[in-house]
């Protein structure tokens, strides 16, 4: 390991997506399971010709296989790196020369969680006021199969939905009581202004009346 701590990767790449939505589905069909890994970071596209100067976004994902029986400390080695050029929206996928260390072939990975596209789909909905389950659940449907947006993706679950519907809706009602809240501190200072100035005045006509 470099003095810094930091493991230097060696990168081929291997996948150019034109849309996010076949990168989802390649990272959720891949048999071994991987999850994000270090956020996100913005640098210089140097993907496309450097003619125009723009951005590309980096990030990367760690393999989390149940194939690979982890003890303490020691995870696989294997990792993705995704470098999505923000001009051209389109998604450069690279993996490490390092192989996954698969120690029992016969375990299979289940994917967890939703797909951030059909997150981003639910949270959609419920900002255009289609808020009961059972209409989003048919919007989801309706896209999957009349318009094939999910093409590959394991749709979700009604408690899936279900689930993340409730997480956005408290946060609705937490941002509300902040604005209540809000209100009502500004709403106290400004009747104290109000007051303060009704002194004011009530105390020069006193002045001049005497």
């Amino acid at each position: 390991m470099p003095p810094n701590g930091k493991i230097e990767y060696e990168w081929i790449k291997i996948k150019i997506f034109l849309n996010d939505a076949d990168l989802q589905t390649f990272l959720r069909n891949d048999n071994h399971r991987n999850v994000s890994k270090n956020g996100r970071q913005t640098l210089r596209c140097c993907e496309c010709e450097p003619a125009t100067l723009h951005n590309m976004v980096v990030s990367y994902r760690s393999c989390r296989s149940l194939k690979y029986q982890t003890v303490v400390g020691e995870l696989c080695p294997f990792r993705y790196k995704i470098q999505r050029c923000e001009s051209k929206n389109v998604n450069h996928v690279y993996e490490t020369v390092n192989r996954h260390l698969d120690r029992d072939i016969t375990l299979v990975d289940k994917p967890y969680g939703l797909c951030s596209i059909i997150k981003e789909e639910i949270k959609r909905c419920y900002s255009q006021r289609t808020r009961k389950l059972m209409d989003i659940c048919i919007t989801l449907a309706s896209n999957h199969v009349n318009n094939g947006c999910y093409e590959g993706l394991t749709m979700p679950s009604t408690i899936q939905v279900s689930q993340l519907v409730r997480k956005i809706k408290n946060s609705d009602d937490e941002n509300e009581f902040d604005r209540v809240v809000s209100y009502q501190v500004n709403y106290t200072i400004r009747m104290q202004r109000f007051f303060l100035d009704v002194d004011s005045v009530m105390a020069l006509i006193f002045l001049i009346s005497k």
